[in-house]
């Protein structure tokens, strides 16, 4: 059965590479459309990169040291019930407003 992509994504090139624009809360909500052939990576280390190792590992849900995409959406997943405008997260901020928690 073929599913047809209701979100209309939007792509820039970097490193010679077309990647998704993650660019308000309608891009993270619709993340579980997006055709894995085109996530730029199918995994990464929760080490020895430059995010924050402690929230590698609350995503990392089966604790294999590696983020995969299923850990992506079951984050998304959460992000849907846990939070009003999902775009809050895409800005840099070291609280949550509570009117912001649904």
């Amino acid at each position: 059965m073929s599913r047809t992509m209701a979100h209309k994504w939007h792509f820039f090139r970097a490193g010679g590479v077309d990647q998704v624009s993650l660019r308000d809360g309608a891009d993270i909500l619709a993340l579980d459309e997006l055709d894995q052939k085109l996530w730029v990576a199918l995994a990464m280390p929760t080490r020895d990169v430059d995010i924050d190792p402690a929230t590698l590992d609350v995503l990392d849900v089966d604790k294999d040291g590696r983020i995969r995409v299923t850990d992506i959406l079951s984050a998304v997943t959460w992000i849907k019930g846990a939070f009003k405008d999902a775009g809050k997260l895409l800005v840099s901020a070291n609280a949550v407003e509570l009117t912001q928690i649904a």
